[in-house]
């Protein structure tokens, strides 16, 4: 993947540096969907589901995804080495255990 010029990360940068992705918004919008449909189904079947499990699962797992790949973490992966890094270790260590 070629090297993109990027403006040196600030905290103003951090917070405007949001990059949204269509692709990733819809796979998470089909998670988020599929996964309710699983809860209400439960439910309607007489058994108990924890509301808890609900926002860890939409809430802070698939939010999660989406500021790993949206967010400044996503926009400068390929320009600074630590985003990068940070991303991957979110991605591949706290998210699993949240989803």
């Amino acid at each position: 993947m070629p090297h993109i010029e990027r403006a040196p990360l600030t905290a103003s940068q951090a917070l405007t540096a949001w990059r949204f992705d269509v692709v990733v918004l819809v796979a998470l919008t089909v998670l988020a969907v599929g996964y309710l449909a699983g809860v209400r189904r439960v439910r309607a079947a007489g058994q108990p589901w924890p509301a808890a499990r609900t926002w860890l699962f939409i809430g802070l797992g698939l939010g999660g995804i989406a500021v790993a790949t949206m967010s400044f973490l996503g926009s400068y992966d390929r320009t600074l080495f630590w985003p990068e890094a940070v991303q991957n270790i979110v991605l591949l260590t706290v998210i699993p255990l949240l989803l």
